[in-house]
């Protein structure tokens, strides 16, 4: 069996909104090479973070923005948390020093059996052992 991977939100970022940057070129390849895969997966919070980031930070159309989401849908396998994995990625988040959302992103994880993310985020995931990370960017 191939091992499960997930793409962080700035994954996804780099590969729609960046313009004529070596990151987009790697973060589309990555796109490319997991799309449509079993082994390739986007949180639901990596879906409501592209979301807030689109519509606060980069105003981008409701249209466009509803273009994405649905091709994001499309491509990638959706995993979620629940409601007992808020308490438990409050203790990774003490414990470990990093920001709730990134601890509830690797509660996700760890919980659907997802061993690698990629991501630019380096420094905070890989203070969590069950997690191997992969900066595509570096």
């Amino acid at each position: 069996m191939t091992e499960k991977i997930l793409l962080d939100t700035n994954i996804l970022l780099n590969a729609y909104f960046l313009v004529n940057s070596k990151n987009k070129e790697k973060a589309i390849d990555i796109i490319d090479k997991f799309a449509n895969t079993k082994e390739c997966y986007i949180s639901i919070q990596t879906i409501m973070e592209f979301t807030n980031i689109s519509i606060n930070k980069l105003k981008i159309s409701k249209k466009e923005l509803e273009t994405y989401i649905t091709e994001i849908k499309t491509l990638f396998n959706i995993v979620e948390y629940n409601k007992n994995s808020i308490l438990d990625a409050i203790n990774i988040s003490y414990n470990k020093k990093i920001p709730f959302f990134d601890a509830l992103l690797a509660q996700t994880m760890i919980e659907n059996n997802i061993k690698t993310i990629y991501t630019e985020d380096y420094k905070t995931f890989k203070k969590i052992k069950e997690i191997k990370v992969i900066n595509p960017f570096k």
